[in-house]
Order: structure tokens, then C-alpha cells, then sequence
């Protein structure tokens, strides 16, 4: 997620609608190189789910303000049966 998604509440945003749809996975703000200041999302749905979740996310809490999303399909093995804030990533 790329725009203003840092220091706005956006990993609660998203933890809190990833708890109601059922979405497993994590989000985490990004620091250092080309990803600074943006918001990283592993989630696991089956799709009708995603569809929610990703238009739910796309909008962000009311002082974020989203201006990219970029969607890579992933076979990441994730035995997690919940959704997480995880550390942020470094480059």
C-alpha cells in the first residue's frame, strides 16, 4: 500500500477488518530503499473475502489516504490461523 499509511492507524485498520472478514496474515510498515513509508499486507481468503477485504483496505481509516496498491499473488506457506501487525521490514 503505497500514499499516506503511515502514522495514520492503518495496520489496525487493517488488522480490524482482516479479524471481522476472517482474513489470515500480517501487515507491516516498510523502511529504507524504494518502499519507505509504505504498508506491506501478506492475507489469506478465499476469494470472495479478499474482494471485501481488499476494497476495505483500499479506503483506509479516514486520515490515511491510499494512492497505490500493488497485488503479487504469493504460495507462501502460512500456518497462522490469524491475522498479525508484525515488525517492520528493513531494507
Amino acid at each position: 500500500m503505497k500514499g499516506k499509511v503511515q502514522g495514520v492507524g492503518f495496520r489496525y485498520f487493517v488488522l480490524g477488518v482482516a479479524k471481522q472478514l476472517g482474513v489470515q496474515g500480517w501487515v507491516r510498515n516498510r523502511k529504507g530503499g524504494e518502499y519507505d513509508g509504505n504498508v506491506e499486507i501478506l492475507a489469506i481468503a478465499e476469494d470472495s473475502k479478499m474482494e471485501a477485504f481488499l476494497a476495505e483496505v483500499q479506503n483506509g481509516p479516514p486520515s490515511s489516504n491510499v494512492t497505490g496498491l500493488e497485488i503479487q499473488e504469493s504460495i507462501e506457506d502460512f500456518k497462522e490461523s490469524c491475522f498479525s501487525i508484525v515488525d517492520t521490514h528493513r531494507q
